[in-house]
C-alpha cells in the first residue's frame, strides 16, 4: 500500500476505487459489484500508468469480451487524454499518447489472438491470407464432414461408430449422434489438454468393481445427499415441536419414544454414514422399517398442531425417499454392469471425437479457415510448447508492461492459459490487473468459468503474496431502494453450497450516491397476477404471457399519462417519466410477439432487441426466391413464388391458365409454353417480359459481382420503393441492405458466386442458423423496450420490469439419454444390449444434479444481473394460481434463519420460487401473508421496502378508449351496381378463386344448402389481435400445436412419457410455440398413438414425410372446361414398396366412435378424395389408402 499516493479531499474516487487505481507491483483483483464504475476506474488505471508510471499505451494489453466494449474503452480514454491535454496543452508525451490509441493492444481476446497470429502465421505453417470464419460457415463445414465422416464409418462397418449410433440414433438419421459428437467436442476445445481431457472420459467409470466406495466420484454423493439429511432432521425437530404443542394426555411423550428418537437415531445413522461403504448405507436406506405414526383418540390432542406434526414427520420420510429413490435403488453388482457398458460408449465416443476433430481440422486448413476456438488453441501453441515459453512468448513478454483485463468473471481456461503464458514467462512477471463481478457471470452456454474468478478471490484472501483484492461494492448506478431490495432477496439466496458464491458484506451493495428522496414510488413491488381471477371473467380466454402484457401496459400508460416524476441524476430535478425510461426484462424473448400485439393496442411504442432472422421477413424471401430462380429456373417452388411476388405480380389466376396450357416436367417449361402459345394475350406479353427479365438477370449473374446484381434488381423492379409502402417500410428497407451486405461479405470470403450464395442460405436454414433483422432504433428514441436479461448486462435503466417471473428454469443439459460436464465428463444411460431398455445410472444421477446446481447458480447470477439494471424502480411480475403458490410457501417462510431453505432454493423451478418466499418474509407483506397464507412466518427486519400486489382485477379499457387509439380506414361508399351493370356469362368463376384450400373445396362441396345466399360483405376492418381473442388458446390454435408436434416426433417405438415431455420442453426452449400452446397438447394422446399397430407400420416404410404441401387442379361444378388450382397440406405421407398411406391426425370430440362412424367418415371424405388425387399424381404406380386418425379416442377410418 505504500506505493499508493494519498488521496486528495477533492478528489471523485473512493478509498477502494483509490487504491484499485494505483496500487501495483502485483496481481490485482477487483470484485466490482453492479454499478461500482469499475470500466471508470480501469480508465483511469491506464491514464494514470501514462501520467505517473510514463508507461506508453501500446506497452499495456488490455482484453475484454466484446467489440462493443473495446471501442468504448479506446472512446473513454481519447477523452481523458484529451481532457488532460486541455490542462497540459505542451504535453508531448500525451500527445503521442494520443496518436497510439487506435493502434493501441485494447481488444477483444479473439481480436488479439488473431493480430498475433497474422504476425507469426509461418510458424504455424499457415497461409497469410486466411480468414475467420463466421458461426454459419462452421456449422455448415462441421454438418458436411460430420456426414462424410459417418458415411465412411458406416460403410466399413466401424464397431465404434456403429455401437454409438445404435445406442443413440433413432432409426431415421444420426442427428442425435452427430448432435452429442459437437457437444463434447466443443467443451473438449475449450480445455488446454484436450486430447487429455478425451482420454480422461472413462475415469468417470472406474471403480474396483465391488463397492461404488472406490468410485472416484463417490464422496460427491455423500455431498449431495448432506444436505438433505440435514433438513430431514429439521423435518423431526419441528414434528416434535408441533408434537409439544398437541400434548394433552402424554402426546409428546409417546410420539419421542415410538417415533421420534427411531427417527433421528436412523438420520443421524446415514448423516455419519455418508463416506462409509455403499453397500452398507443402501442397506440402511433400503431395509430401515420406519415407525407408523401414533393415532391418537380426537379428545386426546389438539388436532391442528397434531396435523402440522404428522406433516413434518411425512416430509422427513418424502425427504430421505427421494434420495433413495435417486442414488440408491441399484446394487452394487447393477452398477458395474452399467459402468463397463457406459465405458464401453465413452472410450468409443472419445475416439469418435478424435476422429472428427482430425478431419475437421483438415477441412478448415483446406479452405484457409480459422474458427474462434482456432485462434485461442493456435496462439497458445505460439506461446507454449512441451510445456515450456516460446520465444514468441518471449518477445510478448518484453512488449507489456502490465495485462488488465475486464469482465474477468467471463473467463475460459484457454483464455486464462493464454494470459499466463505472457505474463509468467520470466522474472519479475508482468502484473495483471483483472476486474469483474463473480454475480455477474451469466456466460455458462458459452463456457464461461466463473471458478477461476471465485478460485482467485479466495487464494487472494488468505494470502497476499499471490496477489491482492480488493471490494469495489459502492453502487453509483441504483437508488436506495433498489440497492435494499437487491440486498434483502440475496442474503435469502445466495451462498456458497446453492449459489456458489457468498452473499456476506463484502459481498453486499453500498449506496454509492446520497441525498436522493425516498419517494414512494422508489418501493420495489412484485405483483402477482392472478390467473385463476381472469378464469371467470371478460378475458378469461388470454393466456398468461398476454394478462401480463396487458397489465404492464396499463402501469406504464398510466404513469406516462398522469405525469408520474422520476429523478433525473444528469439534470438534478425531477421530470415526467418517458417511455424510453422503461425496459422490461425476460429471460428469453420467445414471447415478444405478444407483447407487440398488446402494446399495439394502448399505442405503447415497443423495440426489441429480439435476434429475428432475416430470412423470416416476407421482403427478403421473395428475394431469395429470385436469386434461386436466377441460379436455376427448373425450380417450381422457387419460381411460383417469384412470379407470385411483387416483383412480377402475377395473380393466382394467371399462374393456374399457366398451369392447364399444356403438360410439362416443369413450371418453367409451362412459362417457356405460354410465351409462345398461350391463349390471353395480355398474359402472354407479361410472361415473355418475365422470361426476358429472368434470362437477363442470369446473364449479368456471369458478369457482375453478387451484390451489385442484388442492387440491380432492386433498381429494375422499383423494389426499394415497394416496400417502403408497406408496414414498417423503413425497417424493410433496411433488411435490403443488410441482405445486400451479407452478399457482400460472402463474395468477399469465397469466390463461389451466386450458386454458392444460394446454397449457403440453404444450409444455414437447415441448420437453424440465420442473419438478424436490421434495427433501425437507437438508444435515444422514446420507446419502451423488451430484451433479454443477457443483452441488458452492463446497461441501466429507470424502471426495471423483470417479467414472466412464473417462466420454468430450462433443464434441458441434466434429461436425455446423455450428459456433458467440463469436469465429469459425459454420463450415459444404461442400455441393456438384450432387452434395448434405457435404464439411469448413478453417474447421471451424480452429473445431473452437479449441472442443475450449476444451473441454478446461473441463474440466481441472471436473475442479480436483471435486478441491478434498475436505477429508480424495480418491479417483478409474474401470472399464477395465486391461492396454490401462496400455499406452497406456507413452509418455506415459518423459517427464522435469513438464508431460505437450501432444499427449496435447489427445487426451484422459476425466479418466483426464490422471489416470492424471500418477499413474503418482509414486515411489508404482513397483511398479504396473514390473508392469504395460512403459515405464521418469521418477518425479516429489514431496510427495504416492498409492495406485494395480488392484481385479482383487470380495469378493462372502455370501448370508446380502444376506438379512440385506433386508426379507422373506411372506404367511401360507393354503389358499384350503379357503376357496374354489366353481365357477364362467367360471373361464376369469377367469384370462385383460381387457388383454394382443401379445407375451403370440402366446404363447398358439403354445404350445398348455402348456395344462393347472399354473402354480407363487410367494411374494411383488421382481425382482432390475438390478445382480444376470446380464448385463451383457441381450439384451432391448439390443433396447430399439436399438428407442429407430431411434425417433430421422430419415428421410433421407443417414446415413452418422459422423452414425450423432454421434446415439449425443447419445444418451448427453442421457441417453437408458446408454452401455452404446448399445454394444450395432451401427451397421453400422443403417446397411445405411437402405441397403435398404425404406427408401428411406420416404422417398416421407406420414407416418412410429414406436413407435405401439395397443389393439384380440380373441375369447378357446372362448368366442367375450368379448372382451379387446389392446395393442401398433408400432415403425414408413407411410402412402402406396393403402397402409400397418407395419415390425418384429428383432434375431434368424439362421443362413441361406434355410433359415429358414418357421420366421421362422411365428415372428411372430400378432403381424402383430394388429398388422395393429390398422391396419386405423384405416385401414380402404387395404391393409396387414407387414414383419419382420432387422437382422443385412438381410433381410425380408413379410406381406399
Amino acid at each position: 500500500m505504500s506505493n499508493i499516493p494519498k488521496k486528495p479531499d477533492d478528489t471523485i474516487w473512493n478509498d477502494e476505487q483509490w487504491q484499485a487505481i494505483y496500487e501495483k507491483g502485483h496481481d490485482l483483483l477487483i470484485s466490482a459489484g453492479a454499478g461500482s464504475g469499475k470500466t471508470a476506474v480501469l480508465v483511469e488505471r491506464i491514464i494514470q500508468k501514462i501520467l505517473i508510471d510514463h508507461i506508453n499505451i501500446d506497452e499495456l494489453l488490455v482484453l475484454t469480451f466484446t467489440e462493443a466494449a473495446a471501442a468504448e474503452m479506446k472512446q473513454r480514454i481519447r477523452a481523458r487524454i484529451e481532457q488532460e491535454l486541455a490542462k497540459q496543452p505542451g504535453n508531448l508525451v500525451l500527445s503521442a499518447q494520443l496518436n497510439k490509441i487506435s493502434a493501441a493492444n485494447i481488444s477483444t481476446f479473439h481480436a488479439f489472438c488473431n493480430k498475433l497470429i497474422r504476425r507469426y502465421y509461418y510458424l504455424l505453417q499457415l497461409d497469410p491470407v486466411f480468414k475467420i470464419a463466421d458461426d454459419i460457415e462452421v456449422g455448415i463445414l462441421q454438418d458436411d464432414v460430420i456426414e462424410e465422416l459417418f458415411d465412411e464409418l458406416a460403410e466399413i462397418e466401424d464397431e465404434n461408430y456403429l455401437c454409438l449410433s445404435e445406442s443413440f440414433n433413432s432409426d431415421r438419421d444420426d442427428e442425435a449422434l452427430k448432435t452429442m459428437l459437437l457437444k463434447v467436442y466443443e467443451l473438449a476445445r475449450s480445455n488446454p489438454q484436450m486430447h487429455q481431457w478425451l482420454m480422461n472420459l472413462r475415469s468417470l467409470y472406474e471403480w474396483d468393481g465391488h463397492d461404488l466406495q472406490s468410485w472416484r466420484y463417490y464422496q460427491e454423493i455423500g455431498k449431495l445427499i448432506a444436505p438433505s439429511i440435514d433438513e430431514a432432521l429439521l423435518d423431526l425437530e419441528k414434528a416434535r415441536e408441533f408434537a409439544k404443542d398437541a400434548e394433552v394426555m402424554g402426546i409428546d411423550h409417546k410420539y419421542r419414544t415410538e417415533v421420534y428418537d427411531q427417527d433421528v437415531a436412523y438420520a443421524t445413522r446415514l448423516k455419519e454414514s455418508q463416506q462409509s461403504a455403499y453397500a452398507d448405507l443402501r442397506e440402511a436406506f433400503k431395509n430401515t422399517k420406519l415407525a407408523t405414526f401414533p393415532r391418537f383418540n380426537a379428545k386426546q390432542y389438539d388436532k391442528e398442531a397434531h396435523e402440522q406434526s404428522k406433516n413434518a414427520r411425512d416430509a422427513f420420510k418424502k425427504r430421505l425417499g427421494k434420495l433413495e429413490e435417486k442414488y440408491f435403488v441399484y446394487s452394487n453388482e447393477t452398477h458395474a454392469r452399467h459402468f463397463n457398458e457406459s465405458e464401453h460408449l465413452v472410450i468409443a465416443l472419445s475416439t469418435l471425437v478424435m476422429k472428427f476433430h482430425e478431419r475437421f481440422l483438415k477441412a478448415k486448413r483446406e479452405r484457409q479457415m480459422l474458427d474462434f476456438s482456432d485462434l485461442e488453441w493456435n496462439t497458445l501453441h505460439l506461446l507454449v510448447q512441451e510445456d515450456q515459453p516460446t520465444d514468441v512468448a518471449r518477445d510478448i513478454y518484453h512488449q507489456f508492461k502490465e495485462i488488465m483485463i475486464d469482465e474477468y468473471q467471463d473467463t475460459n481456461s484457454m483464455q486464462e492459459c493464454i494470459i499466463t503464458s505472457i505474463a509468467k514467462v520470466a522474472q519479475p512477471e508482468i502484473p495483471i490487473f483483472m476486474v469483474g463481478d463473480v454475480k455477474q457471470s451469466i456466460y455458462r452456454f458459452r463456457l464461461a468459468e466463473p471458478s477461476i474468478f471465485q478460485g482467485k478471490y479466495q487464494a487472494y484472501s488468505s494470502n497476499k503474496e499471490a496477489g491482492n483484492k480488493i471490494d469495489l461494492m459502492k453502487n453509483y448506478r441504483s437508488h436506495q431502494q433498489v440497492i435494499d431490495a437487491t440486498n434483502f432477496i440475496f442474503k435469502q439466496l445466495m451462498d456458497e453450497p446453492v449459489g456458489e458464491i457468498e452473499y456476506d458484506e463484502a459481498a453486499m451493495l453500498k449506496l454509492g450516491v446520497t441525498g436522493e428522496n425516498n419517494d414512494e414510488f422508489n418501493k420495489s413491488e412484485v405483483h402477482l397476477i392472478d390467473k385463476k381471477q381472469f378464469d371467470e371473467e371478460s378475458e378469461a380466454d388470454l393466456n398468461a404471457i398476454e394478462i401480463e402484457a396487458h397489465h404492464i401496459a396499463r402501469l406504464i400508460l398510466q404513469w406516462v399519462n398522469n405525469g408520474q416524476e422520476i429523478y433525473d441524476r444528469k439534470k438534478g430535478c425531477y421530470r415526467p417519466i418517458t417511455y424510453q425510461d422503461i425496459v422490461i426484462l425476460m429471460r428469453s424473448l420467445g414471447s415478444v410477439t405478444i407483447f407487440q400485439d398488446v402494446f399495439r393496442l394502448y399505442n405503447i411504442p415497443l423495440f426489441t432487441e429480439q435476434n429475428t432472422d432475416l430470412f423470416d421477413s416476407i421482403e427478403i424471401i421473395n428475394l431469395v426466391s429470385c436469386l434461386k430462380v436466377i441460379d436455376n429456373p427448373y425450380q417450381d417452388i422457387p419460381l411460383v413464388g417469384l412470379m407470385r411476388s411483387p416483383l412480377f405480380f402475377f395473380t393466382e389466376r394467371e399462374l393456374s391458365l399457366i398451369k392447364v396450357a399444356t403438360k410439362a416436367n416443369s413450371f418453367y417449361d409451362l412459362v417457356l409454353y405460354y410465351r409462345q402459345a398461350g391463349e390471353d394475350e395480355l398474359l402472354k406479353q407479361k410472361v415473355a417480359q418475365f422470361v426476358q427479365t429472368i434470362e437477363r438477370w442470369r446473364f449479368e449473374s456471369k458478369t457482375t459481382s453478387l451484390s451489385q446484381l442484388i442492387i440491380r434488381i432492386y433498381e429494375q423492379t422499383l423494389y426499394y420503393e415497394f416496400v417502403l409502402g408497406l408496414p414498417h417500410g423503413y425497417l424493410r428497407k433496411a433488411n435490403l441492405d443488410v441482405f445486400v451486405d451479407k452478399a457482400r461479405m460472402y463474395e468477399n470470403s469465397t469466390k463461389k458466386g451466386l450458386y454458392g450464395f444460394v446454397n449457403y442460405i440453404d444450409r444455414m436454414q437447415a441448420l437453424g442458423k440465420h442473419f438478424g433483422k436490421a434495427k433501425t432504433v437507437t438508444a435515444n428514441e422514446n420507446v419502451v423496450r423488451i430484451m433479454s436479461i443477457h443483452k441488458s448486462k452492463g446497461l441501466e435503466f429507470p424502471v426495471v420490469f423483470v417479467s414472466q417471473i412464473h417462466k420454468t428454469f430450462n433443464r434441458q443439459d441434466e434429461l436425455g439419454n446423455y450428459l456433458v460436464h467440463k469436469k465429469y465428463g459425459v454420463a450415459v444411460k444404461y442400455i441393456d444390449p438384450v432387452l434395448r431398455l434405457k435404464q439411469k445410472t448413478i453417474a447421471q444421477s451424480v452429473v445431473g444434479s452437479m449441472i442443475h446446481k450449476e444451473m441454478l447458480a446461473e441463474e440466481m447470477r441472471l436473475l442479480y444481473v436483471a435486478m441491478t439494471r434498475a436505477k429508480s424502480k424495480l418491479i417483478f411480475t409474474g401470472v399464477f394460481d395465486t391461492e396454490k403458490k401462496l400455499a406452497s410457501m406456507n413452509e418455506v417462510i415459518k423459517d427464522s434463519s435469513w438464508l431460505l431453505p437450501s432444499s427449496h432454493r435447489l427445487s426451484a423451478k422459476n425466479y418466483a420460487d426464490w422471489v416470492i418466499p424471500a418477499v413474503l418474509k418482509h414486515k411489508d407483506s404482513k397483511e398479504i401473508v396473514e390473508t392469504c397464507c395460512e403459515a405464521k412466518p418469521f418477518f425479516l427486519d429489514d431496510q427495504s421496502s416492498w409492495c406485494l400486489r395480488i392484481i385479482t382485477e383487470h380495469e378493462q379499457l372502455e370501448e370508446q378508449e380502444i376506438e379512440n387509439q385506433q386508426v379507422e380506414m373506411q372506404p367511401p361508399a360507393l354503389d358499384f351496381e350503379k357503376i357496374f351493370d354489366h353481365s357477364y356469362d362467367y360471373q361464376p368463376l369469377v367469384e370462385i378463386n383460381a387457388k383454394q384450400s382443401v379445407s375451403q373445396r370440402k366446404e363447398e362441396e358439403t354445404t350445398p344448402m348455402f348456395k344462393g345466399i347472399p354473402e354480407v360483405k363487410p367494411q374494411v376492418a383488421y382481425d382482432r389481435p390475438s390478445f382480444m381473442k376470446e380464448q385463451q388458446v383457441s381450439g384451432p390454435e391448439a390443433g396447430t400445436a399439436l399438428h407442429q408436434f407430431m411434425q417433430h416426433l421422430p419415428i421410433s417405438l421407443d417414446h415413452t412419457l418422459e422423452s414425450l415431455q423432454d421434446m415439449k420442453t425443447r419445444v418451448i426452449e427453442k421457441e417453437m410455440m408458446t408454452e401455452a400452446m404446448a399445454n394444450k397438447i395432451d401427451l397421453q394422446q400422443v403417446l397411445a398413438f405411437t402405441k397403435n399397430p398404425l404406427y408401428e407400420q411406420l416404422t417398416k416404410a421407406i420414407s416418412v414425410k410429414k406436413e407435405v404441401p401439395f397443389m393439384t387442379l380440380v373441375k369447378v361444378a357446372d362448368h366442367e372446361q375450368s379448372q382451379i388450382l387446389l392446395q393442401g397440406v398433408i400432415d403425414l405421407l408413407a411410402e412402402f414398396e406396393d403402397y402409400v398411406w397418407i395419415i390425418d391426425y384429428k383432434t375431434d370430440y368424439v362421443r362413441d366412435f361406434n355410433t359415429q362412424y358414418e357421420e366421421l367418415k362422411d365428415r372428411y371424405a372430400v378432403q381424402m378424395k383430394y388429398y388422395s388425387k393429390a398422391i396419386k399424381e405423384i405416385y401414380p404406380t402404387k395404391k393409396v389408402s387414407c387414414y383419419v386418425y382420432f387422437l382422443k379416442v385412438q381410433q381410425y377410418i380408413v379410406y381406399e
